[in-house]
Order: C-alpha cells, then structure tokens, then sequence
C-alpha cells in the first residue's frame, strides 16, 4: 500500500490505508494485491514442487482461511469451480466505499494467488455484497478463454438485449455481443470490422437504450483482446 500512496505512519490501521489506496489511485492497489498474490501462490509451488491442480484447488482455497473463500465449492464445468455464498465480514456495513474496496481488495488478490499456485488458472467474482448483490459468486477456471469470467445473463435480460441487438445491426456492418453481468456491470464487445467511422454512434446508441431497458445495471464495452491484457473487468 506504501507503494500506492508514499510513506504512511507506522501506527496507521490497515483498514484506513486501504481506503486511502483506493482512493489515490484504486488501479494500482489492484495492481499491487494482484502481484502480491501472485508472488505467494509461486512460492507454495516452489515448496511443493509442484503445482496445485484444478481437482485440488477448492480444497486448498478453502483451508487457507479467507473469508471470500469458505463454502462447498461446485463444478461449473470442465476445468472450472464456483462458490456461491452468503455475504461475509469482508464486506462490512460501514458504507459503499469501505465494501466496495474490501470486496474488490480481495477479489483481485485471490486472482493473482490462483494464478500463482497453478500456473495458469484464474479466478473471477462474478457477484459480491459490496457490489449491491445479496450473495456473492466466485469462480477458478483452468480455461483463460472461458466465458465463465464474465458472469451470466439471467433470462429475464434475453428479451431486451436482443432487442438492442436488433437494432445496431441496422449499422451496417455493425454488431453487438452481450458477455455477461460481473458485479452489477453488464460487459459487451462491439464488433465494426470495416466500418470503424459507425463505432462511436453504435457505442452511444448502445448504452442509451441499455439505460432505458435495464437501468439497474451499469454497462461496460470490452475490447476483444486476451483476457490477461483485458485485466479485471470492472477496472
């Protein structure tokens, strides 16, 4: 965290210097967590020798005693597992800003120690109390192309993104894709292969009527690149 807002005193409470990082600059302190993470997860595979498999890692997630982690892990298909939980004390009724720090704090330092421990694979909060949510969802998944990291789409939103799908296409070569719903953000790609002048109008358009039919959800345009460049969606 010193490394995100400079020298603090050595009496500061952890709490406080989190949400002073967040507040300096929330992206590095993601930054920071993520690379911490990561760092630690490698050194228990260097003590193993090894790396820790799909098949072991909701065990060993749930042994290490973070708060973001307890519950019975599920198969959410090949190579992939998903805890949904009630909300915990990372959460903590003190304010938005304190839960959406504490939640988004853990989230991104539980990605980088999957990534550490296995080598490859990666987590995701697709739902979090801090987020508005009643529960919290947490996915690991082997597969860095699954789009499990983007969280579903609940039935009752088919009707009106087709709808708004319907009506970019009338931008010629102009198409949307509907990704998913991560913490409250609805994801998108905007595909104007050919006729980038119609990108910005087709973005516009897209937004507004999303904020007409769906104005609970915020809406987030994702760039169709890897997802380790893509970074966490909701940065």
């Amino acid at each position: 965290m010193q490394g995100v807002i400079g020298q603090v005193a050595e009496e500061a409470e952890e709490e406080v210097l989190f949400g002073c990082a967040a507040e300096v600059d929330a992206a590095g302190l993601h930054r920071a967590l993520f690379e911490n993470g990561v760092r630690l997860g490698e050194g228990f595979r260097r003590f193993q020798q090894r790396a820790v498999t799909m098949a072991e890692l909701p065990a060993v997630l749930s042994a290490l005693g973070c708060p973001c982690l307890k519950g019975q892990w599920q198969t959410a298909g090949p190579g992939a597992w998903r805890l949904v939980r009630t909300p915990c004390s990372a959460s903590p009724p003190r304010g938005e800003g304190d839960a959406v720090t504490a939640c988004d704090s853990w989230r991104e330092a539980i990605d980088g120690l999957v990534l550490g421990l296995t080598g490859g694979a990666r987590h995701t909060r697709t739902a979090s109390a801090g987020h508005g949510q009643k529960t919290c969802v947490d996915l690991v998944y082997e597969d860095t192309e699954s789009p499990l990291r983007y969280g579903d789409l609940d039935a009752e939103l088919i009707p009106s993104l087709e709808s708004v799908q319907k009506f970019v296409r009338n931008f010629r070569g102009a198409d949307v894709r509907f990704l998913g719903v991560s913490e409250g953000v609805l994801l998108y790609q905007l595909d104007t292969t050919g006729c980038d002048e119609h990108r910005a109008p087709a973005r516009e358009l897209i937004e507004k009527l999303l904020e007409q039919k769906l104005p609970h959800l915020q809406v987030r345009e994702l760039s169709p690149r890897a997802v380790l460049a893509e970074g966490a969606a909701h940065e």
